[in-house]
């Protein structure tokens, strides 16, 4: 009788033409489809039970079941496979729980339940791990008079390791399950047999193609497929070959469709050996995703160039996706980068992390990821700074132009944070963030004793406007400003420098300014009723020579030739502000010099 035989043959643990205990199997209708090729393509939730490094690249929370239609034997015994799948990414990796249960009518029955972790490793390389609590249990049926292990059951634990290797143009991998070989015999030994896997998939164009070594105690398996998506990223088809030892030969055949939310694979295996006269093995499954970001497939492919560390902090791949997913990526990364700015720095760390990552650029990813590197570490001072008293504001300012690498606003806004909210620790660890992040700025601040950096910059924008050297005075000034926006004083320097100069509208506008924060300055009201100036020719100790006079206006008439050539702005400026450096208190007469600066210089 068939169910007899087979009953006798797992109470043997035989290797039967249907299954074996804990058989290496494809899981999931991907997998099947392309030939279990599966180590290095996988990247979403099902890729957990072929190499758990695929945990790393969920970008979102996704649940997957499958069911797989297995030949039934002769005697109707239905074969039966269910598969469900659990994951969700997090600020230091991704958590996930599988469970894959296969039933031989009420004869046999096993399971493994999967607990796994995966994360990114520097931007080219994703590890993972799964533990593996297994189970067998053995039933009976009219015949379990015949089976001694009837009754009987056994649980074991196993162990997966993954890990894949992001490439300019491939992806490489190498999976170990079933690490440690459980035992799963109840009279006798009986291991499942360690798998390891060595598979590559290079992504072109139009199809990306796959390719995997399985190697088993007593088997070798060649595993092939090629997997095709749409121009939209929504549709795909799929197909596989495997081949091995023992006359072991497959193929696999499938399809796909995806959306933001839910996505439906389809598979079928048609197998030429063992079970070949049958209709195949079908499965049918669902991903369910959700919270921020994109469709999770993946093209297998990294691009960080050759030697280039970006840390692990944020962990994405590129793939295929219209131009309207783009769009909406940098529109979500864009509302993150504004909370980071606003000084809410979890949220805006969070948020990105729940981005959909994989849509970006290297270069966007470069920049991305120095960014969450710095709001990381500000966090771990400021959680937050969204206050608009003054001491937040300046605490802002300097972590804004810490952020944007601005280094040397960074160090005089930390230094004077410092210099007036001297005990409070966070604002001097602050400091010393900034000041060894940026050295040789910090270097250049020589800040004097018992005077704030603010009071330093007044005084040497005073002297800098008695010694004729305006453009510098201005440009004090102006750092001052960056300290403290609503110092009146900076803003009347600012006006009386450009008074010297002989440009009116420039002064006025600066006065105008300083007059909003104070309506009553006497001094400011008489400023502004003056008459149009006329810029002051300042002599130096002993004037001008002839040599710098004759220097001076070949150097203009350079200027002017480039002018007229068609030179561009930055090219004109520079040029300006080089004869402004050079001739600013000699008593050469700057006037049309200070105009031209003013007209290009960056606003």
């Amino acid at each position: 009788m068939p169910s007899a035989a087979l009953a006798l043959l797992l109470a043997c643990a035989l290797t039967g033409p249907a299954r074996a205990s804990f058989e290496d199997t494809p899981v999931g209708p991907r997998a099947m489809s392309l030939g279990s090729a599966y180590a290095a393509q996988g990247d979403d939730i099902s890729g957990m039970f072929s190499n758990p490094a695929a945990l790393a690249g969920l970008g979102r929370n996704q649940a997957f079941m499958t069911y797989e239609k297995d030949p039934s034997l002769t005697d109707g015994t239905s074969l039966g496979r269910q598969i469900l799948a659990v994951g969700s990414p997090f600020r230091f990796g991704t958590l996930a729980l599988g469970v894959d249960s296969f039933s031989a009518g009420s004869i046999y029955s096993e399971r493994a339940i999967l607990i796994g972790y995966g994360r990114g490793v520097g931007r080219n390389s994703w590890l993972g791990f799964n533990l593996r609590n297994l189970s067998i249990k053995y039933g009976s049926d009219n015949f379990s008079g015949l089976n001694t292990l009837q009754g009987k059951s056994k649980t074991a634990m196993g162990m997966d390791l993954g890990y894949r290797y992001y490439a300019k143009k491939a992806t490489y991998a190498l999976a170990i399950l079933n690490a440690n070989e459980p035992d799963m015999g109840i009279k006798s030994s009986n291991k499942v047999e360690r798998k390891i896997s060595l598979g590559v998939a290079i992504p072109t164009a139009v199809v990306d193609f796959m390719a995997e070594l399985a190697k088993f105690s007593q088997d070798t398996r060649m595993n092939f497929g090629l997997e095709h998506w749409n121009k939209a990223h929504k549709w795909a088809v799929r197909g596989g070959v495997n081949f091995g030892s023992r006359d072991f030969r497959n193929l696999g055949l499938g399809f796909g469709y995806a959306t933001r939310v839910v996505i439906f694979d389809y598979a079928l295996l048609l197998p030429f050996s063992g079970l070949s006269t049958t209709l195949g093995t079908h499965q049918i499954g669902l991903t369910f995703q959700w919270g921020k970001g994109g469709r999770s497939r993946q093209r297998a492919q990294g691009e960080a160039p050759e030697g280039e560390e970006t840390g692990d902090v944020v962990q994405a791949k590129p793939r295929r996706a219209s131009d309207e997913e783009r769009e909406r990526a940098r529109q979500e990364l864009g509302d993150a980068r504004a909370q980071i700015l606003k000084g809410r720095f979890k949220e805006g760390l969070v948020s990105i992390e729940l981005s959909d990552l994989e849509l970006m650029s290297d270069e966007e990813m470069t920049d991305l990821s120095r960014l969450m590197k710095k709001t990381a570490t500000v966090a771990s001072i400021y959680p937050k700074l969204d206050g608009q008293d003054t001491k937040t504001k300046l605490v802002r300012a300097a972590v804004g132009a810490y952020m944007s690498g601005t280094g040397k606003t960074a160090v005089h806004a930390a230094i004077y944070a410092d210099q007036k909210y001297p005990s409070d620790p966070a604002v001097k660890r602050l400091k010393e963030l900034i000041v060894k992040e940026f050295p040789s700025e910090a270097f250049d601040v020589r800040p004097l004793p018992e005077v704030t950096l603010v009071q330093q910059f007044m005084q040497e924008a005073l002297e800098l406007i008695y010694g004729g050297k305006y453009v510098a005075a201005i440009a004090k000034c102006n750092e001052v400003i960056e300290l403290d926006p609503e110092n009146v004083l900076a803003y009347t320097r600012i006006g009386s420098a450009y008074w010297a100069m002989g440009l009116e509208e420039p002064a006025r506008s600066a006065w105008r300014k300083a007059l909003d924060l104070d309506p009553h300055n006497e001094q400011l009201l008489s400023f502004l009723k003056r008459k149009a100036p006329v810029a002051v020719r300042r002599p130096g100790k002993t004037g001008p020579t002839p040599e710098q006079e004759e220097e001076f206006r070949s150097g203009v008439a350079y200027y002017e030739r480039l002018r007229r050539a068609g030179a561009d702005k930055p090219t004109l400026e520079k040029i300006l502000k080089k004869m402004i450096d050079q001739y600013e208190g000699t008593g050469v007469d700057l006037g049309y010099i200070y105009k031209e600066y003013e007209r290009l210089k960056p606003r």
